[in-house]
């Protein structure tokens, strides 16, 4: 979210301000729908976008034949700056035919492939970027307030009903719904 304010060079007896709220999407798609906070701390600045990745140096064993990340390097088919995993390259990108795999990959909202299953970030396994199945039932103390994700388990690429819960006097309910695609990495 930014928050900015406008009105400067106002004369002092007519002090006016706007303030101006645009939210984006940090993880760098278009989806404007909520965001969550970034649980664990590596969600990328809205200048570079996760699925960027950061600028290729040779320590990580760039493409090119000759390590200088000129394309035609066998172990980088995809030419994303990774090499392969396969084949003796000794690299870490786990599908060299997909420039969006890669072991610093962000949320994506592609759908999974064969290769990949929504493990765009090539640990092993597909990390879904909001929550799945939550239900908005019996609160416990102060459980119903922050309360937000799926209310089914769509898959990665797949659009869903993304619930935000409230109280209401003292039962938790839906405060609103909203149609999301579910991020994976």
């Amino acid at each position: 979210m930014r928050i900015g304010v406008l009105g400067a060079g106002v004369a002092a007896a007519s002090v006016a301000a706007a303030i101006v709220v645009s939210c984006g999407d940090p993880y760098g798609g278009d989806d404007p729908g909520i965001l969550l906070p970034d649980r664990d701390g590596d969600a990328p600045s809205e200048a570079s976008p996760a699925v960027d990745g950061p600028a290729p140096d040779a320590a990580r064993g760039d493409a090119g034949a000759d390590g200088d990340g000129e394309a035609g390097d066998p172990c980088d088919r995809d030419n994303d700056h990774y090499r392969s995993g396969e084949g003796g390259c000794g690299g870490a990108d786990c599908d060299d035919d997909d420039n969006r795999a890669h072991p610093e990959a962000g949320f994506r909202a592609d759908p999974a492939t064969t290769t990949t299953n929504g493990d765009w970030n090539c640990d092993t396994h597909a990390d879904p970027m909001y929550p799945v199945n939550v239900s908005c039932g019996v609160p416990a103390l102060g459980a119903c307030a922050g309360v937000e994700g799926f209310s089914g388990a769509p898959g990665c690429g797949a659009a869903g009903a993304y619930v935000t819960c409230k109280m209401n006097g003292l039962s938790c309910i839906v405060g609103s719904t909203v149609q999301r695609v579910q991020r994976c990495r």
